[in-house]
């Protein structure tokens, strides 16, 4: 659980992780933070859903192996 209640800085902190900025990139962890942002405040659920269309899929192909 994040130490702050503020869910701009909670939504701020998902966008650099969707995006690498500044960290390394993390789909998973933004996902979980702009959630955690949405249930604080309704208006950032529409970024939300927006980020798990997005990501649909991303990360749960399995990689071809050589033939």
């Amino acid at each position: 659980m994040l130490a702050f209640d503020r869910p701009e800085a909670i939504v701020r902190l998902g966008r650099m992780y969707a995006k690498g900025v500044g960290v390394e990139q993390d789909l998973e962890e933004a996902k979980k933070l702009m959630l955690q942002a949405s249930r604080r405040k309704p208006a950032y659920r529409q970024e939300y859903e927006a980020l798990l269309k997005e990501t649909e899929g991303l990360g749960t192909r399995r990689p071809q192996e050589d033939i």
